[in-house]
C-alpha cells in the first residue's frame, strides 16, 4: 500500500505524542507506531532513515545539538542509513555546532539549500 514497511513517529513532548496517535489512527495504515523519544535518547529499534525538521532552534539549549546526533545516531547504528533534517538557519552559532558535531558523528554531511534563501 505505501513505499514503507513500518513508520515509527515519534516526539518528546507528551501531548504532541497523543496527536501523533491520533493522527495514526486516523491514516489507518498498517505499521504505523508512536512512541515518545528524547534527545539523546536511544531508540529500541533500528532504522533506515531518520527524519527530523524543525527541530533545533534554541540558541540557549546549544548540548541539544549534540543529543539529536546521538538519537539518530543510534537509531542508524545497525543499518548505517539516512539521517534527513530540515533546518532552519536562526543562530549562526547553533548554525555552526550543528555542521561541526554531524561532520564528527557522520561519515557524509551535505548541506542542500533553497536558492536565495541563505545569506
Amino acid at each position: 500500500r505505501g513505499a514503507v514497511d513500518s513508520l515509527a513517529l515519534t516526539d518528546g513532548d507528551g501531548h504532541c505524542v497523543q496527536i501523533l496517535n491520533a493522527n495514526a489512527r486516523l491514516c489507518d495504515a498498517p505499521g504505523i507506531s508512536v512512541k515518545q523519544l528524547l534527545f539523546g535518547e536511544a531508540p529500541q529499534e533500528n532504522f533506515d532513515v531518520v527524519i527530523a525538521s524543525d527541530v533545533l532552534w534554541e540558541s540557549g539549549a546549544p548540548e541539544r545539538v549534540e543529543q539529536l546526533l546521538a538519537t539518530a545516531s543510534a537509531a542508524l547504528a545497525a543499518s548505517g542509513g539516512y539521517f534527513i533534517l530540515g533546518y532552519e538557519h536562526r543562530d549562526s552559532a547553533l548554525t555552526e555546532r550543528l555542521m561541526n558535531s554531524a561532520g564528527r558523528v557522520f561519515d557524509s554531511v551535505h548541506e542542500v539549500c533553497s536558492e536565495g534563501r541563505w545569506d
